[in-house]
């Protein structure tokens, strides 16, 4: 599945805003069918929006807020956010250069 380009920028923006993991995955649960949510469809869509490769987002299935028991909200925050940091800090200096 490809997101929408509309569904990266809301995603983009809300982690520039510092949401959390869970926000965000709030905000593809919004966007998407409900038929086609999942956990491999979240994956897929972090990995397309923040240019991440599958190893830095390969806990997000374990997560609470996609049905997982493996790791809590803040958990999940402390392993894959840094990762999204990296992005907003690399966004933020495309900006200023401009």
């Amino acid at each position: 599945m490809t997101a929408s380009t509309r569904l990266l920028e809301d995603l983009r923006m809300s982690a520039l805003e510092a949401g959390s993991i869970r926000a965000l995955v709030e905000i593809i649960r919004n966007e998407i069918d409900e038929a086609q949510f999942n956990a491999f469809v979240v994956v897929s869509i972090f990995m397309e929006a923040f240019d991440l490769d599958l190893t830095q987002v390969r806990e997000l299935p374990g997560a609470e807020c996609l049905g997982g028991g493996a790791h809590t909200d803040d958990e999940i925050n402390e392993i894959v956010w840094p990762h999204l940091e990296q992005w907003i800090e690399s966004n933020r200096r495309k900006q200023q250069a401009r």
